[in-house]
């Protein structure tokens, strides 16, 4: 810790006229308490300077058993007309604990000699604690600074080096004295001194790094007004020109960071700019502000989402790193630059889906991080930048080794980062994050026990582990950490609405456990919080609505109250009808919005409604999907693949024959074509159109992104990263009309009429052959029904089969299954090795002596019975 440096010693001038600061100020107990009985615990030092005067409060820190440390340093203001301080004790409680009084004037004194401490006894209210205040006197460095005309330029020189020293060790009361310095100094020098601009400049530089390392807002506010006057006191053409400016944009920068004013970062982007063209190519500090430059376009565009300001971010990047390769002058510095760049092309990717940018990123990056070496304070940050575009490639492919990087990366960013840096919570998240992928990915618990661990903070982990193990500690963990985060986020933060919906998510997930019906009560509210929150045309809104729609009819379930499933059903059919959203959501609120109407009135017309979507977003699903595996880990269609059979027989029953068509079409065009690794219509399409094809799967991953974001979203991200929640719904309504726009051209190709969406049933009549009727028959446990489709007919012939089911269609299939294995002959499905008698061709299947094996021949009549006649009576053949 640095001596505070008593100016009165160092200047020459009269000790009264200058401000002393004193460091390093402890109250000890200097005889044992345990005696009495009595514990101590101090929160508060209260100065009072002056009688009347307002009183300033100083935190005090515990550094041992019976002793404390004051959180910072107390300033003597020369303003101050007083001989002495009252300084009063206080408890965490908030009581009066001790009380002293400092002489002013002694302790002026005593900054101005060479010793090392002093100290004075403090009065105690409790007699058996004995207290003593202990502090730093000054120590005289700058002896030989003497001549007044030259104090401004000696103290700004010297706060320099503080400055310097700081972000060399980091520790903050060195900054400190750097600004109470560097105060002095511009007091020091008059109005119109030529050096005024740059001292000033230095104070709000100086200021600026006080609030990266507090915070507080107060600091960075104070250091714009000194910059911007910096800047309107300098000449056009002087040389300090651009570095005030380069010094106002950063400052303005941070502030768009913290409070979000777009006016802020344009007016950042301004500067910088104006800094760089001031700036001479060759000048060793036009690489550090070209990199500036980058940085708030990158930010603005983060706010945006308008591709100018990346792709100028990237140009100016690019042109740092590029000048710094060739010149060499900067070469400390090209990781910095590189990382940015990284980050840029990272951003980039996460707007357009371009693989190549995000292997960009990755790559300079990783250079990045080879080039640093490894005690440098800023590796970890590199590391972590490295890790989160590691999982974004992951987001995108699947591929298990870009998680695998990302850990390691985000592990070592943890493992080189001291307990008490602020970034240390950060990288703790983004390190839990990814061990929480690759368990959703791989199912290892090991996985998802070492994100609990990790991240404290993260109820989601502690929710998956409730959902695998059941144990209740787990989802009262994450309630109370979801909790915690609602609390902790300010009104009006885009993530709020998010946060809400988890917390929501955890408490729903102990009520299924528990039934305790106060739980769902609970999540009710912390979801219609959600929605309230979100803009109309916000991708998160059917995900929240999905979700409230499932608890409200929960509560339905419990009460039997006809208004609470009327409520459910509303949040579902608003969720399913979004035009923006995850599609995978939106299906799961479409097939509620279907189920909950059935049960509430079978008879509805809005059923076929709601069928409707759910069906077209299945099309929409099913169809856009790559690779088979890529279906059955993401979208599970063959649990879907009952959907358009269950559609049919709800149309049947509302004398909807044509839907079922439709629909049954559907399911075995779309789902099953899938299912057995055929080609999907955006397969088609591709061979039509390969850059219509590229543009819709491009938009509908940015639709989906858009959708789930949120849930995926790296709690690193600070409020300046994100986007606020009207113009992220101004962004995904874009996204939505872009889509409607490519459906639109695709569907105008001939042959891509139906591209997406059902084929109308009049289109599928209008192509039957004139041989005879085709029979589409669709068996479902509500029932069973057959749909005979006539050459010349406007829709087909729905024909009931009440006497069959779908557990006898599953009994009859045993039966042919057993026969055929029995006789080494192939079912569908299965793969049989056939002999050579049964290559010949099929025997008859023999029945036992005395009729004693009937199975098939019964199953034969019960297909004969309850399906083929009554098609047969129905269509008029069995005359």
């Amino acid at each position: 810790m640095h001596a505070v440096y008593a100016l009165g010693a160092l200047l020459g001038v009269r000790y009264d006229l200058i401000n002393v600061i004193f460091p390093d100020i402890v109250f000890e107990c200097t005889d044992s308490i345990e005696g009495g009985g009595t514990s101590l615990n101090l929160a508060n030092l209260c100065v009072l300077e002056a009688p009347g005067g307002d009183a300033k409060n100083y935190k005090l820190v515990s550094a041992s058993a019976g002793c404390w440390e004051v959180d910072g340093f107390i300033e003597i203001d020369p303003a101050t007309e007083t001989d002495g301080m009252d300084c009063i004790l206080k408890s965490d409680a908030g009581e009066d604990v001790g009380f002293l009084h400092l002489d002013v004037k002694e302790m002026r004194r005593d900054s101005s000699n060479s010793e090392n401490e002093s100290s004075q006894k403090v009065e105690m209210c409790d007699d058996q604690i004995e207290l003593t205040m202990r502090w730093k006197n000054a120590n005289t460095q700058l002896e030989s600074i003497r001549a007044d005309n030259d104090v401004a330029a000696q103290l700004n020189n010297y706060a320099a080096s503080l400055g310097r020293n700081y972000e060399r060790t980091g520790e903050l009361s060195t900054l400190n004295y750097g600004i109470s310095f560097t105060r002095q100094a511009v007091d020091f020098t008059p109005l119109g001194h030529v050096d005024r601009p740059s001292r000033l400049s230095n104070l709000g530089t100086l200021l600026c790094s006080r609030f990266e390392r507090t915070g507080e807002l107060l600091d960075l506010t104070e250091a714009i007004t000194h910059q911007q006057k910096a800047g309107e006191l300098t000449p056009r053409g002087h040389a300090d020109l651009p570095a005030i400016l380069s010094n106002l944009g950063g400052s303005l920068t941070r502030r768009f960071e913290r409070a979000g004013e777009l006016s802020d970062i344009a007016n950042a982007i301004k500067v910088h700019r104006k800094a760089v063209n001031l700036t001479p190519r060759g000048h060793a500090r036009l690489l550090p502000r070209l990199n500036n430059l980058g940085g708030a376009f990158t930010l603005r565009f983060k706010r945006t989402g308008n591709l100018s300001d990346i792709a100028d971010a990237i140009t100016a990047q690019q042109r740092a790193v590029d000048l710094t390769r060739q010149g060499h002058a900067n070469l400390p510095d090209l990781p910095t630059y590189l990382n940015n760049l990284g980050n840029s092309y990272k951003c980039r990717f996460e707007r357009t889906g371009e693989l190549s940018d995000i292997a960009h990123a990755i790559e300079v990056q990783q250079e990045s991080v080879k080039l640093t070496p490894l005690n440098y304070a800023i590796l970890p940050s590199y590391l972590n930048n490295l890790g989160s575009s590691f999982i974004r490639r992951f987001e995108r492919t699947g591929e298990l080794s870009d998680i695998a990087h990302a850990i390691a990366a985000e592990q070592k960013a943890v493992d080189l980062t001291p307990e008490d840096r602020a970034d240390l919570p950060t990288y703790l998240n983004n390190l839990g994050n990814s061990f929480k992928f690759r368990f959703e990915r791989t199912s290892e618990l090991s996985d998802i026990a070492h994100a609990i661990k990790i991240l404290s903070n993260l109820g989601g982990s502690f929710t998956r582990r409730f959902e695998r193990t059941g144990d209740l500690s787990d989802i009262a963990d994450a309630i109370d950490v979801q909790q915690k985060a609602v609390n902790l986020t300010p009104q009006g933060h885009a993530d709020l609405p998010s946060r809400l919906n988890n917390l929501g998510c955890s408490l729903t997930c102990r009520f299924e456990c528990t039934g305790e019906l106060s739980q769902v009560w609970d999540a009710i509210a912390e979801y219609q919080k959600a929605v309230d929150l979100t803009p109309q045309g916000h991708a998160d809104l059917p995900n929240y609505l999905t979700n409230l729609g499932g608890s409200v009819y929960r509560c339905y379930r419990s009460s039997g109250k006809i208004g609470d499933l009327e409520e459910a059903i509303s949040c579902f059919k608003t969720a399913s009808v979004s035009s923006v959203g995850s599609l995978r959501v939106r299906l799961e609120a479409a097939q509620h919005w279907a189920g909950k109407l059935i049960l509430y009135d079978p008879t509805s017309p809005e059923i076929i409604a709601a069928f409707d979507k759910a069906l077209s977003l299945l099309a929409m699903v099913a169809g856009l999907e790559r690779t088979v595996q890529g279906r059955y880990i993401q979208l599970e269609l063959q649990n879907l693949s009952g959907l358009p059979l269950e559609a049919a027989a709800l149309a049947c029953a509302l004398d909807r024959p044509d839907k079922a068509l439709e629909w049954l079409e559907q399911g075995r065009c779309l789902v099953w074509n899938q299912l057995n690794n055929l080609r999907t219509p955006l397969d088609n399409l591709h061979i039509k159109d390969e850059n219509l094809a590229q543009e819709i799967a491009n938009v509908s991953q940015k639709l989906e992104n858009a959708g789930s974001s949120r849930i995926q979203s790296n709690v690193d991200m600070s409020f300046q990263e994100k986007m606020s929640l009207e113009v992220e719904a101004r962004a995904h309504s874009d996204l939505a009309k872009e889509w409607d726009y490519l459906l639109r051209r695709a569907r105008a190709l001939p042959g891509f009429e139906s591209f997406l969406k059902p084929s109308p049933c009049s289109a599928i009549m209008s192509h039957l052959p004139e041989s005879g009727p085709i029979i589409v028959i669709n068996a479902h446990t509500y029932h069973c029904d057959a749909l005979a489709l006539t050459a010349g007919s406007d829709e087909p012939l729905h024909i009931p089969l009440p006497n069959f089911s779908i557990d006898k269609a599953n009994k009859y299939r045993n039966i042919f299954d057993q026969q055929l294995r029995a006789h080494r002959l192939r079912a569908r499905e299965v793969e049989v090795t056939l002999s050579p008698d049964a290559r010949r061709g099929l025997r008859r299947a023999p029945i036992g002596k005395n009729g004693e094996d009937l199975s098939v021949y019964r199953a034969l009549r019960g297909l004969w019975e309850e399906v083929v006649e009554p098609i047969l009576d129905a269509l008029g053949f069995s005359d």
